[in-house]
Parts: structure tokens; C-alpha cells; sequence
């Protein structure tokens, strides 16, 4: 008895110290994480990435997975070396697809829900960038540069491969292709400017499109909207404000474009962008969210209004803004931090991936009439054998008065009558922002920090994005305050 006695103990002693301890660098590294969620336009399944490191490789490897909204079943869509990212869905939600470079070149894919072989769409010679499809469903759209000239394949071949900085640009265009076969079919040219964002247009007879003058992070400011007609490829530019403007979105009639704008500002990169409208045909911007104090990251255009995602301090949001009155609301309640949204067809349900304080980044399900998510995955199950440390937004005030928040991480058994050693863990950005959710330790091991023995701190400084244009200001001209 009393060896059975001592055998439960040390048992029982094993699974408490096992429970007690931090992820392993390697462990951390190695779990799973989400990349992204898109909801069917019929509302039945989630489409949703899960990014794993493959050791063999040397590489972080994204996979597509599908979840049923209604059973929460889950099933592994793709499979292998290679990622498959930038999923969406074809109008008829029949067939997912993606992009993957499994056969060399980056091109487009698409996939049965319901299992089966990923049938090839594009066999682009230089590889294919992102894609949509049309809402009829028949075509898709993608961008991709054009074929090298036979002056560069010569130039290669003599001097080898090499590049004339701010001289060798490679533009992006935007191409048209049927998704029952075909040769693609090349709708803009040209180097006066290279194709970024793109939207069809609902009657699938134009597309929208956002693109500076050259690819080039330094010209970023230059990026005008277009709009080109397939028809006969010709293309107007219709916004032409100073700063970039980007990320079309038609509205329900076609009519009129919503589109993020740097709203004409000089030094735009610390002030907040905006949303704009335009005619389809181009004539005067209309701002409608000067009463929204962050940056505002457009979603989807429906008879209901406009919805947009924007931080509000340490958590993220859905809003939904009616574009007449420019009144918006808050459709996702506090204490949560949204991302990766999506709306079905009839605007009725709500994909999107998700966490709250010290829960981790999660697919969720939801009725856009009565917020009430359904959980779609289980990444938290990975960490059933930790103990990890507890996150707490607490603030203080600076030298100069300016209230500062930022994340604390404290053991599980923290006691505050003892003093710990305090590691200060710093977002770059400088308009980064941390919150109290649970992530992966892949770029410090904060949860062995914390299972040593130490506080970490994750301040939000002032720079910080998610509490308005003054704060993300304050360290303008006045850096180490």
C-alpha cells in the first residue's frame, strides 16, 4: 500500500510539474497557427488557413481547412510542401480557390468543399499574384507581371542575374481568364502605373483597381483608383488625390466606389486614413468617416451599409456605416479582437477569426442580427499541458502627463507581495499595437520568460496604433519621451 501510495504521488507530482512548465522554443515554434478566415457566399462553411513550421523545409507551410457552420465539423482541404493562401470562394460556393506555387510558379487553384483533387485554373508563364472572381462566377481576374523581354532574358544570359535598383521594375498587371479553360487574357499594360488592389464590378463588366506609378515602397503615395472596362480595356483614372488611395469596393449598384485614401495629407503616414466614395465614373470624393478616429480597413459594401474593421486600443472591431448620413455603428461588443472578416451573400452571417483577453486567435460563426459566436476551431487545445501566463492591459502616466497602456504578463502563480525581475518586450511599427490575446511564441519566447520567473511588459508607447490620430502622433519630432 504505501509503495502504490508513493507511486500515485510521484504521479501526480509528474503531471503537476509537466502542467507547471512553458513550451519548449522548439514546441513553440511548432504550433499551429491561423491564417485567415472566409465565409461561403451560401453561409454553410468557413474556409480558414493553418500555418505549421515544416522543419524539413525551413519554412512556415499554410494549408486550407474547412469548418461546417451548422455541425462545426472540420475537415483538411490541401495538403503538402507547399502553402496554399489567398482562398476565396466562387459565387455558387461549389469550388475554393487558392494559390500555390506546388508546381512551381505561383498559380491558381480551386478545390470541391466537399473533398477531392484541386484542379490548376492558370498556367501564367511568370507566375500569378492574387485573384477574384467574377461575380458571375465564370472568370477570374488576377495580377501578374508580364513575360520577361527578350532584351532582359539576353541580359541574364550575358551578365547573369542582377537588378538596377529604382531602374529594373517589374509591373503588375491585371489579367482575365475563363475558369472552364482558355489563354488569359491581358487588360492593362503599360508602365504608367502597376496594379495592386482590384475589384470586379457587379454587372462583371469592369474592374476597379488601385496602383502607384512604379512598385516601388518609396512611390507608395502616388497610387491613384482606375477603372477599366474589359470591353475594349479602356481604363480612367477616377480618384487622383495626393497620398495613396487603395482598396476599391463597388457599391451593391455599381454606381459609386468605396476606397481607403490617405485624404489628400501631406504626411499621411501618422495620420488617419479614411474612407472615401467616388461616382463609378469618377467626379468628387466623398469622406465619410471624419468622425472615426483610427484607421478604418473596408470589408464589404451591402444594402445595409458599409462595413469596416478599425482597432479601438487593445481590441479590433466591426463597424457599419451608413454612407448617406456617415453615422456608424459598433456590430462586435467589447472585449473582443476581430479580424480576417467576412459577410455571405445575403449579408446575413458573419465569418471571421477572432480572440479575447488571454484566449487565443480562434474561427467563429456568427448572425449579423444577434451577435452570438459560434466557435468554429480548437487551436487552444494545443496548449492543454501548459500553464501559461496570465495578460493584463493595465496604464500609467509618462514624464509629460500621457496616459500609457500597455500589456502585462505575469505567472500563473504571481504573487504581488514579491518583487520579479521585469523584461520590457517592445512592438516594432513604430504604429504596432499589442494586445492581451494568447499567440505562438515565434518571435520571443515570452512564455519561458514568464515560467522563469519574470514580469514581461508589452507597452503600447505613444506612436502606437488603435487610440487615434494625436496619440499615434505624440512621437512625432519627439522620440524617447
Amino acid at each position: 500500500m504505501a509503495g502504490m501510495r508513493k507511486s500515485i504521488f510521484l504521479t501526480l507530482a509528474a503531471v503537476g510539474y509537466a502542467m507547471a512548465q512553458a513550451p519548449t522554443i522548439e514546441q513553440s515554434l511548432s504550433m499551429k497557427g491561423l491564417a485567415g478566415a472566409v465565409i461561403s457566399p451560401d453561409g454553410k462553411y468557413v474556409v480558414y488557413g493553418v500555418s505549421q513550421a515544416n522543419w524539413e523545409e525551413n519554412a512556415y507551410v499554410t494549408q486550407l481547412w474547412l469548418a461546417n457552420v451548422a455541425t462545426g465539423e472540420r475537415l483538411q482541404l490541401t495538403s503538402g510542401k507547399k502553402s496554399a493562401t489567398g482562398a476565396a470562394w466562387s459565387p455558387d460556393s461549389k469550388r475554393v480557390g487558392f494559390v500555390s506555387d506546388r508546381e512551381g510558379k505561383r498559380q491558381v487553384y480551386a478545390i470541391s468543399p466537399v473533398g477531392g483533387e484541386a484542379v490548376k485554373l492558370t498556367s501564367h508563364e511568370p507566375g500569378v499574384g492574387a485573384f477574384e472572381w467574377s461575380p458571375d462566377g465564370k472568370q477570374i481576374a488576377f495580377t501578374a507581371s508580364e513575360p520577361e523581354s527578350k532584351e532582359m532574358k539576353e541580359r541574364k544570359e550575358k551578365y547573369g542575374d542582377f537588378e538596377l535598383v529604382q531602374q529594373d521594375y517589374v509591373h503588375q498587371h491585371l489579367w482575365v481568364q475563363r475558369v472552364d479553360g482558355g489563354k488569359a487574357e491581358q487588360i492593362t499594360k503599360g508602365s504608367d502605373y502597376t496594379v495592386q488592389g482590384f475589384a470586379w464590378s457587379p454587372d462583371a463588366r469592369q474592374i476597379a483597381f488601385s496602383g502607384p506609378r512604379v512598385p516601388d515602397l518609396s512611390y507608395s503615395e502616388t497610387a491613384d483608383l482606375y477603372v477599366v472596362r474589359l470591353s475594349n480595356k479602356m481604363v480612367r483614372k477616377v480618384v487622383a488625390t495626393r497620398g495613396p488611395d487603395s482598396d476599391p469596393h463597388w457599391s451593391p449598384d455599381g454606381r459609386q466606389i468605396a476606397f481607403r485614401t490617405a485624404r489628400g495629407q501631406e504626411f499621411y503616414y501618422h495620420a488617419n486614413a479614411g474612407i472615401g466614395i467616388v461616382p463609378a465614373e469618377g467626379g468628387e470624393v466623398k469622406y465619410v468617416t471624419p468622425k472615426f478616429d483610427e484607421n478604418p480597413n473596408l470589408v464589404r459594401w451591402t444594402k445595409a451599409g458599409l462595413y469596416f474593421t478599425g482597432l479601438q486600443k487593445t481590441e479590433a472591431a466591426l463597424f457599419r456605416l451608413n454612407p448617406e448620413t456617415m453615422a456608424y455603428e459598433r456590430v462586435t461588443p467589447k472585449g473582443w479582437m476581430v479580424s480576417s472578416v467576412s459577410l455571405d451573400e445575403a449579408a446575413r452571417t458573419l465569418g471571421f477569426s477572432a480572440s479575447r483577453p488571454n484566449e487565443f486567435l480562434e474561427v467563429y460563426a456568427t448572425s449579423l442580427a444577434e451577435f452570438a459566436p459560434k466557435k468554429l476551431t480548437a487551436m487552444a487545445d494545443q496548449y492543454r499541458e501548459f500553464r501559461l501566463g496570465q495578460r493584463e492591459v493595465i496604464e500609467w502616466k509618462s514624464t509629460d502627463g500621457t496616459v500609457i497602456e500597455g500589456v502585462l504578463i505575469k505567472p500563473v502563480d504571481f504573487d504581488p507581495q514579491r518583487k520579479y525581475p521585469l523584461l520590457v518586450v517592445i512592438h516594432g511599427g513604430p504604429t504596432g499595437i499589442d494586445t492581451p490575446s494568447l499567440t505562438a511564441d515565434r518571435y520571443y519566447p515570452i512564455e519561458r520568460f514568464v515560467a522563469k520567473g519574470a514580469l514581461v511588459l508589452r507597452p503600447n508607447y505613444r506612436g502606437s496604433a488603435g487610440y487615434g490620430e494625436k496619440f499615434r502622433q505624440l512621437n512625432v519630432r519627439n522620440l524617447g519621451v
